[in-house]
């Protein structure tokens, strides 16, 4: 007959993080199971890395070269490995977080999923803007 398969609560899951882990096991443990699991679409990845950067910070080429990995912030590289996505992919959301960041008004906005999806459309849409008077100014006869 059907069996009910047992199922490990979730608190008892990550009970252990209460438990005083640093910040960045937490962080870290988080992004594996979620990752595992498959739970998360791309929408849901980018707003998560822009918490997990936040918190975590970004290791810049320069800051690679005489800085262990015990003290230093994962590269791009590593953010990505973690989150199941390409560097590129990272490169482009650094990208936005730092536009919307720029903003106060968009930074306020993007404490949310919603928020962080409605404030990168703004970013986008104006990335766009300007790149089509760009082209328009580029094809404008000169005087």
């Amino acid at each position: 007959m059907y069996e009910a398969r047992a199922r490990t609560a979730p608190s008892a899951e990550t009970g252990w993080i209460k438990e005083a882990p640093s910040n960045e096991e937490a962080i870290e443990y988080v992004t594996m199971k979620q990752v595992e699991r498959g739970h998360w679409s791309n929408e849901a990845k980018e707003y998560y890395y822009a918490k997990r950067a936040a918190a975590l910070g970004v290791r810049t080429k320069a800051e690679n070269q005489h800085v262990t990995n015990v003290t230093s912030s994962p590269s791009q590289e590593e953010h990505a490995d973690t989150l199941g996505v390409s560097r590129p992919t990272i490169a482009r959301w650094e990208k936005d977080i730092k536009d919307i960041m720029s903003d106060p008004e968009l930074a306020e906005k993007a404490s949310t999923p919603e928020g962080y999806k409605e404030a990168k459309k703004v970013v986008r849409d104006t990335h766009e803007t300007v790149e089509r008077k760009g082209l328009l100014y580029a094809l404008a006869p000169l005087k």
